[in-house]
């Protein structure tokens, strides 16, 4: 009986962690950081950036500034 209630509260914590990531996926800081380095890979793979003044931009340099620790210019 001892591990059926083991495997419930274990079940239960993941499923509450995957909610807390599916609301807020920057609740976590290594979700941030895998989510920034795959967006940044994309943009390396096609060899280019987003126009500067696009609010997707602003993600590409707030997301370099995370991984890298860099910040560029907007």
């Amino acid at each position: 009986m001892r591990r059926v209630q083991l495997f419930l509260a274990a079940s239960l914590g993941c499923f509450i962690l995957a909610g807390v990531m599916l609301v807020s996926p920057h609740a976590v800081p290594g979700a941030r950081m895998a989510e920034c380095t795959k967006m940044l890979e994309g943009y390396d793979k096609a060899g280019s950036t987003p126009r500067r003044g696009t609010p997707e931009r602003q993600r590409y340099v707030d997301c370099y500034y995370v991984v890298c620790g860099i910040r560029l210019d907007g």
